[in-house]
């Protein structure tokens, strides 16, 4: 929808710029104002796509002050003020001869002055002309920065996959038409609201951060996401932290990211260099309101169908620092030396900063990415696969409540 402001003090003339308007089909909202004080008024409260200015405008009605320099004040104030909204494209028009002497004016500012005609109606033309332009230019614009799809789901591994196609029976079509390397699985979702959501999934053909930040990418370009969302595993390294919990990842970088360095005594120093990715603080409100909630989050545990391989500790949700790393970790040493480095760190894993990175530094249109990870297991030497599908599963779950219930579209 095109808005259309007219500011003029001519009823004939805004009627027929306004039955110019209604006879190109083009679906518009068309305001006007009748002097400079109330276009200003307009302007501070609405975006005008066109603005169409009459030459000869009063500064108020009833003071019968028209002249041009009214006009070109008024454009001056639009193009120094602020606190208004800045009409994207002007249009002037007068029927008065001298009219021309203002031409250059509206040229060096990027703007079209065109001459009101009773008698020809080759002004109608060329407005026509202008706003049909606009129009396509607004609809290209808008065509090529949308987000085609609302939700994509990047996971790393087919297990972890696997649960998110399960969820709720949601009916998945699968695609191999996008690229040779990639298969895709897309569906439909109602939210709390009644929209329906577009969500598109698919799982990386290896771990770690290189992979994750590839599928990423190409998943960003394919389906242009509003959101970016993996799901699936990871260790906790933080005793208040169960094995079962959700950790959604507050702060993110790559645990390997620095120098190593001989020290004196021959051993090898890592002098850490961390490039941290964030959270979007307003999801990072809703994930700490949840933690005071334990209906959905046992709602959730419930879900799981299986005695085998459910911890017997309730699910608590935490939104905390969570570092990717290059290999799989059953090392007391490497934990540690991490710990070392990140006094609040709550858990390791190998893809999540390739996720956060990649949607932080496209040049789409960036989806907001979120990486939502159960603790299967605490790095160490007694690390098992006993917890994997129950955490894939609810971490997959909670992640599908979190878009129907709380995720803006």
């Amino acid at each position: 929808m095109l808005n259309v402001l007219i500011v003029d003090d001519d009823k004939q003339k805004i009627k027929q710029i306004n039955d110019v308007i209604d006879s190109l089909n083009v679906d518009t909202l068309v305001d006007k104002a009748i002097d400079v004080e109330e276009a200003k008024v307009k302007l501070s409260k609405i975006q005008f796509d066109i603005m169409i200015l009459d030459l000869f405008i009063p500064t108020k009605c009833g003071l019968n002050d028209a002249k041009p320099e009214n006009a070109r004040d008024f454009l001056d104030y639009i193009k120094a003020e602020d606190d208004i909204f800045k009409p994207y494209f002007v249009i002037g028009n007068s029927a008065l001869d001298d009219a021309d002497e203002y031409k250059e004016f509206f040229v060096n500012h990027l703007y079209y002055l065109l001459k009101y005609d009773e008698t020809d109606d080759s002004w109608i033309d060329a407005l026509m002309s202008k706003i049909l332009y606009f129009d396509q230019l607004k609809k290209k614009i808008q065509t090529d920065s949308r987000y085609d799809y609302d939700v994509a789901f990047v996971i790393a591994l087919p297990m972890e996959f696997d649960e998110v196609l399960k969820i709720n029976d949601y009916t998945w079509v699968k695609h191999d038409e996008y690229d040779s390397t990639t298969v895709y699985y897309t569906t439909t979702i109602t939210n709390k609201k009644k929209r329906k959501l577009k969500i598109v999934a698919a799982y990386a053909d290896q771990m770690g951060m290189s992979a994750s930040t590839l599928l990423t990418t190409k998943m960003i370009y394919t389906f242009h996401p509003r959101y970016v969302i993996m799901t699936g595993i990871c260790a906790t390294v933080d005793d208040d932290i169960e094995i079962g919990d959700i950790l959604v990842f507050d702060q993110t970088w790559n645990g390997g990211s620095g120098k190593l360095k001989d020290g004196k005594k021959k051993e090898t120093l890592f002098l850490p260099d961390f490039h941290y990715e964030v959270l979007d603080p307003k999801i990072k409100i809703k994930i700490q309101e949840y933690a005071r909630n334990r209906d959905v989050l046992d709602k959730i545990k419930q879900g799981f169908k299986f005695t085998q391989g459910r911890p017997k500790t309730e699910i608590n949700i935490h939104c905390v620092d969570v570092t990717s790393v290059a290999a799989v970790t059953q090392s007391k040493i490497v934990v540690d030396m991490l710990k070392d480095k990140a006094r609040k760190l709550g858990g390791l894993e190998m893809e999540g900063y390739g996720v956060y990175y990649a949607a932080r530094h496209t040049f789409e249109n960036a989806p907001t990415p979120i990486v939502i990870k159960a603790a299967a297991d605490r790095a160490d030497a007694h690390k098992s696969d006993n917890y994997q599908q129950y955490c894939a599963f609810i971490s997959a779950s909670f992640a599908f409540h979190l878009i129907i219930n709380d995720l803006k579209f």
